[in-house]
C-alpha cells in the first residue's frame, strides 16, 4: 500500500545533452534550440561569480545523484517507463502547451 508513504520513482542518470539528442532525433523541428556540448566545470564556476543561477549549478558540479528505485518498482507493481519514454512525455505535453 502506499498510502503515506514517499519513494524516488526514477530512471538511471542522463545528461541534459543526451537528453537534447534525443529531443533532436524525434522533433527535428525544435533541434536547433537544444543544447549541442556540455559547458565546462570550470566556465560555469566563473559565470557562477557573477550569477546566481550559474553559482546553484556550479555548487553540483560533479554530483552523481543515482538514485535507487527499486522501492517504487516494487509499491507500483511494475517497471519504470524508460527515458526515452518519459523525455517524449514531457516534450510533447510541453508541446501541447505551447510552451515552446
Amino acid at each position: 500500500e502506499f498510502a503515506g508513504q514517499r519513494c524516488i520513482a526514477t530512471g538511471p542518470p542522463i545528461q541534459i545533452v543526451e537528453i537534447a539528442r534525443i529531443l533532436a532525433k524525434e522533433y527535428p523541428a525544435y533541434a536547433k534550440k537544444l543544447p549541442t556540448r556540455l559547458l565546462p566545470d570550470f566556465l560555469v564556476r566563473l559565470v557562477g561569480l557573477f550569477d546566481g543561477d550559474a553559482r546553484t549549478s556550479a555548487a553540483s558540479l560533479g554530483d552523481i545523484h543515482d538514485t535507487a528505485n527499486s522501492r517504487a518498482i516494487a509499491l507500483l507493481g511494475r517497471e519504470l517507463i524508460p527515458n526515452a519514454e518519459a523525455i517524449f512525455a514531457m516534450a510533447n505535453s510541453i508541446i501541447d502547451q505551447g510552451l515552446v
